[in-house]
């Protein structure tokens, strides 16, 4: 017998378990083979709720038990929905159900754009909080800045030590923050897949990682143009007399 996850949660059992099936009087002990996901069929199941058994295990416990459901497979490339009708008028009156997605996938799907939305806030407010930090830097570090001059340093040297300052950074918090928002991601979607009752299988994809680590140092330095040219422009006896 093959049961949901939240059906098998709320039994409190384990796969191997041997359970009691009833059907009105009738009960016949089954063991417990595995967990799924069922689709959307009239009284089979949402996402995680219900249980699957074959046909001659249902016979086990009634054996006037019809066979009144069949599954229909359409060969690649068929046009599913033209097939799906001509079958609802050939069949008629007996019912036909056509694919669709469990009512809890779709209200799931409807929230998609979220993670979206958060990681444009997030990398929003991130830029800003590194431009005023940046800005903070130059603005108390006038004198260091003015003494490099001194040293020799041209204004494109001090605008890259501007740019290495935000670079540095950002690699110190990508080093920290990637892995610890996989380790978080991977949680929290196995927490959230558990709720709904789906399969899941997290995926870390690496080169997407990579990609995003490669423009935010990108970004970085573009935010860090503006508080970097100012920098090249401090003048170091007016930076000195100031101080």
């Amino acid at each position: 017998m093959l049961l949901g996850s939240r059906t098998l949660a709320a039994l409190h059992g384990h796969l191997g378990d041997v359970v009691p099936v009833r059907l009105g009087q009738s009960a016949e002990p089954m063991r417990i083979v595995g967990t799924g996901v069922f689709p959307d069929l009239g009284d089979l199941g949402q996402l995680g709720r219900g249980a699957a058994m074959t046909h001659e295990g249902l016979r086990r416990i009634t054996s006037s038990a019809p066979r009144n459901l069949f599954l229909v497979r359409f060969a690649s490339g068929t046009d599913v929905a033209a097939e799906s009708r001509r079958m609802r008028k050939a069949m008629a009156p007996v019912r036909t159900t056509p694919p669709r997605k469990p009512a809890d996938l779709v209200n799931f799907g409807d929230a998609s754009n979220l993670p979206t939305v958060l990681v444009v806030m997030f990398a929003t407010a991130g830029m800003a909080t590194l431009a005023n930090m940046l800005v903070s830097s130059v603005r108390r570090r006038r004198r260091e800045l003015a003494v490099l001059r001194v040293l020799g340093f041209v204004p494109h040297q001090v605008i890259a030590t501007v740019a290495w300052e935000a670079t540095t950074i950002t690699i110190i918090a990508a080093a920290i923050g990637l892995p610890l928002g996989v380790i978080g991601g991977r949680w929290s979607w196995s927490a959230v897949a558990h709720q709904l009752g789906i399969a899941y299988q997290p995926v870390v994809p690496r080169v997407t990682l990579v990609v995003v680590g490669l423009v935010t140092v990108l970004g970085v330095n573009i935010v860090a143009l503006i508080p970097a040219r100012f920098a090249g422009r401090v003048v170091p006896a007016t930076a000195s007399r100031a101080e």
